[in-house]
């Protein structure tokens, strides 16, 4: 799955992609579940695997602003989210965390900019879940029509 993130394409070859994995267990898994939003954190406290996806702002090559930085990014977990599946293992990505936190939690550099907290785990139990959340996990799944995304 890394090795699929690893070679995901990027802006010059930047990779400007950096990856925080902790395990449950691991004392840095708590402190990035504590940056966690309430709502997420009663579920997300169950995945054994916990990531923090973080984009360096910056190119390495000449310190310039990477505008692609967060693109680059999200194709490259996207390419982890893909390989994942594949061995039916399952991420979550949560937009529902505190940035200031987890950037003062792990000491990052302003030329990092956390964009995700993943869970990543088997599937689990839905009837664990709180009755909002087993809704939105087993309840059905709506998308916009495609002509609304065609310019």
């Amino acid at each position: 799955m890394l090795e699929a993130l690893r070679w995901s394409s990027s802006c010059f070859n930047e990779q400007p992609w950096q990856l925080l994995i902790t395990h449950r267990g691991d004392v840095r898994h708590q402190v990035l579940l504590d940056c966690v939003s309430e709502g997420n954190r009663i579920w997300a406290q169950q995945a054994p695997v916990l990531m923090l996806a973080v984009a360096r702002l910056l190119f390495a090559r000449n310190g310039k602003v990477n505008r692609h930085a967060a693109y680059d990014l999200g194709q490259a977990i996207a390419q982890f989210a893909i390989q994942a599946t594949s061995r039916q293992i399952y991420l979550h990505q949560m937009g529902g965390f505190s940035v200031e936190a987890a950037k003062e939690a792990f000491g990052l550099s302003q030329n990092q900019e956390p964009h995700t907290v993943i869970a990543v785990g088997y599937l689990g139990d839905p009837d664990k879940l709180t009755e909002t959340q087993r809704e939105k996990e087993i309840g059905l799944r709506l998308r916009r029509p495609l002509d609304e995304m065609l310019l």
